[in-house]
């Protein structure tokens, strides 16, 4: 990748939990591709050391605050502060990320960059924007399967109903962008990952535009996409395609549990091919009002108004944790 204007990314993500670390390993071990770990530039970068704004009078001091980002410490750069503030490229969010992605793959000596951040789906438009050659990756996992993942992870709230009413909100977002990114955009199932790794692999790359290469499937603990303070919660996704993961909630939750999150996410369930029904009603079962102050909860920009749903959810007893097997 001799030029900048030839980098041609790609944008892995999808819900949390979902097997986009996984997507990333298997990319990032195609002898053509380098994988970045997670940079959170939108969802976090941006927000907290720009609050949204950039100081188009004085760039340098812009470019210093992204620069001192926690997030950025996990990509090894040799990009030099110079370099973002050419007078012939007019720094600005847009061309601080480019460059940062066009310096990782350079230094690599890759032809293509893959960007993993799951919460990305949710800015896809504003990268198709930023990079108009790139292409970009979404996988999906059974919403019940991510759920109970999901409450595993250091310090995750236990309210699984908050974070199916997060899935579907993410799921119904997916379908809009498949959309509005037709011809650049290919959805896999996490579980079609596992069970046929070679075919799904196989059309990804032809998607990006390389060849298979049979290192892509073979475990490998080497792997720059996946920082070792992550590896505590992320070292089994590394190891390699394991089946026991498809449907694994089946045997960790309860049947009442899992009828409750069937009840819902049951729409995005069936969109993307997954069984949506549910032995009978769950006993705890969502209303209209109750599915509005969860949805208020999950997607409302202003943080008061998610603070108030969640407390009026909690008073009518709806965000309880739910009992998981014993």
């Amino acid at each position: 990748m001799s030029k900048e204007k030839e980098l041609e990314p790609v944008f892995a993500f999808g819900f949390p939990r979902s097997g986009t670390t996984l997507l990333a390993s298997v990319l990032e071990r195609h002898p053509e591709i380098c994988a970045t770990p997670e940079t959170h530039f939108l969802t976090k970068v941006c927000r907290r050391s720009l609050l949204g704004t950039w100081n188009y009078r004085q760039p340098a001091t812009s470019v210093d605050k992204l620069l001192s980002q926690p997030y950025l410490n996990d990509i090894s750069l040799n990009i030099s502060r110079g370099s973002l503030l050419r007078k012939d490229r007019p720094p600005n969010p847009a061309t601080f990320f480019r460059s940062l992605l066009t310096d990782y793959g350079e230094c690599r000596n890759a032809r293509i960059v893959v960007e993993k951040t799951p919460e990305h789906l949710l800015h896809a438009l504003t990268l198709a924007n930023w990079f108009p050659n790139a292409k970009f990756v979404c996988v999906v996992r059974d919403g019940r399967d991510v759920v109970s993942s999901v409450i595993k992870m250091p310090g995750a709230s236990q309210w699984l109903a908050y974070h199916a009413a997060s899935w579907s909100r993410f799921a119904a977002k997916e379908q809009r962008i498949e959309k509005h990114l037709a011809g650049r955009y290919l959805r896999i199932r996490y579980e079609d990952l596992i069970e046929n790794p070679i075919a799904v692999v196989s059309n990804i790359d032809k998607f990006i535009g390389v060849q298979f290469h049979q290192n892509q499937i073979t475990p490998s603990n080497n792997l720059e996409s996946v920082p070792e303070w992550e590896m505590p919660w992320k070292a089994k996704t590394i190891r390699g395609f394991d089946p026991k993961r498809c449907y694994a909630y089946r045997t960790s939750l309860s049947q009442e549990t899992q009828d409750q999150l069937t009840h819902i996410m049951r729409e995005p369930l069936l969109h993307y091919g997954y069984n949506g029904k549910s032995n009978k009603t769950p006993r705890r079962c969502y209303s209209f009002t109750q599915r509005f102050l969860l949805g208020l909860a999950v997607s409302h920009p202003m943080k008061a108004a998610r603070r108030l749903a969640r407390k009026c959810l909690t008073i009518l007893g709806k965000l309880d944790p739910i009992p998981k097997k014993t």
